[in-house]
């Protein structure tokens, strides 16, 4: 599951290059609650911050939790600790991590990209600004992902197979 992380981060990133070529030289980069553009940036700049954040982001997300539960003595907190941690279990049990965590890199990487592709569409609007309905929209789906994989984590474990 980490492979398809990489790719789909490299992906997101081209995508990123790809859909901002035709950026104007200056960006905006932020927008206030109504969508109006309050701060910009140069676009190599933005191409640039904006692809460091949905690579490094994503990636601590992925292989930060797997490299600290790996580190001898590591202290984890999971339902059922002593179960899934036994050592006859213990590697299934942070591949099982590392899957979980992977997917939520990829729903990061994803809502990311969809915060990009808004400020492609509001530097096209007439005048330009944000549309909040659909930025609102796209974090509220990215908050909706969150529940239910932090759902699906807690239960994995709060059962035992």
């Amino acid at each position: 599951m980490r492979l398809i992380f990489l790719m789909v981060a490299g992906a997101g990133t081209a995508f990123i290059w790809l859909s901002g070529q035709d950026l104007p030289a200056i960006v905006p980069s932020h927008f206030n609650a109504n969508g109006v553009v309050n701060g910009h940036m140069p676009r190599h700049a933005y191409l640039v911050f904006v692809s460091a954040i949905t690579l490094i982001a994503p990636a601590i997300v992925v292989f930060a939790p797997g490299a600290a539960i790996r580190a001898p003595g590591a202290r984890v907190n999971l339902p059922n600790r002593d179960y899934w941690m036994a050592p006859d279990r213990r590697a299934r049990t942070i591949g099982m991590i590392d899957n979980y965590f992977a997917v939520f890199g990829i729903g990061l990487v994803g809502f990311l990209c969809f915060t990009h592709y808004q400020v492609v569409r509001a530097v096209a609007a007439d005048p330009m600004r944000m549309d909040m309905a659909w930025m609102n929209l796209g974090l509220g789906v990215f908050l909706g992902f969150l529940v239910v994989w932090m759902f699906a984590f807690i239960a994995r474990f709060a059962r035992r197979d």
